[in-house]
């Protein structure tokens, strides 16, 4: 039995699998936490770092990460200090980002945990120091990514694998809604 630890740039994954598989593509995160299980018996602590815009509602997608086991982290975005009250369709987002804590919680976790080995699932390429100090306890860890967002000298972050991942992880949803699809004549 081996204790996984996955955490999820989750704003990283939904741009990056945009520019590889066009606007409307989206992350399927049920197929992405089974991937983390390779052997019976392992057991996944899955984090998931999640950037919530004023402009959308996210707690349905949240509800949805935590129902597939992934521990949810939120951090807002700033709101441009121009804004008007009332006019929140004009609003200009002030963009943040996890990497920075993502990078200090890993490298803690990885000296002062019991997970025997890390899946990092983003496509920046500014993890090079927690797997620097994952190896340096002897544990191994994963990169995941699409293959369109990371720069092409990728393997000097040293991972001791890299997945990338495909068409295979995008949702589809009409696997989860059950929703008849329609023969070509639109008849179901």
């Amino acid at each position: 039995m081996r204790r996984i630890l996955a955490v999820v740039d989750v704003q990283q994954l939904f741009l990056s699998c945009r520019d590889e598989f066009g606007p409307l593509a989206r992350v399927d995160y049920a197929k992405l936490y089974r991937s983390f299980i390779t052997e019976p018996g392992d057991v996944v602590d899955a984090v998931a770092y999640v950037v919530v815009s004023p402009k959308h509602e996210d707690a349905k997608f949240l509800r949805f990460l935590k129902k597939q086991g992934y521990r949810t982290f939120r951090l807002y975005a700033g709101i441009d200090p121009n804004y008007k009250d009332g006019e929140l369709s004009n609003t200009r987002i002030i963009p943040r980002n996890w990497t920075y804590r993502m990078t200090k919680e890993l490298m803690a976790w990885a000296v002062g945990t019991n997970y025997d080995y890390f899946y990092i699932v983003s496509g920046s390429n500014q993890f090079t120091g927690p797997i620097k100090a994952i190896h340096a306890v002897n544990k191994k860890c994963t990169v995941m990514s699409f293959r369109s967002s990371l720069p092409p000298d990728y393997t000097k972050s040293g991972a001791d694998d890299y997945i990338f991942l495909d068409q295979q992880f995008l949702y589809d949803e009409h696997l989860y809604k059950k929703v008849p699809v329609p023969l070509i004549d639109g008849k179901v």
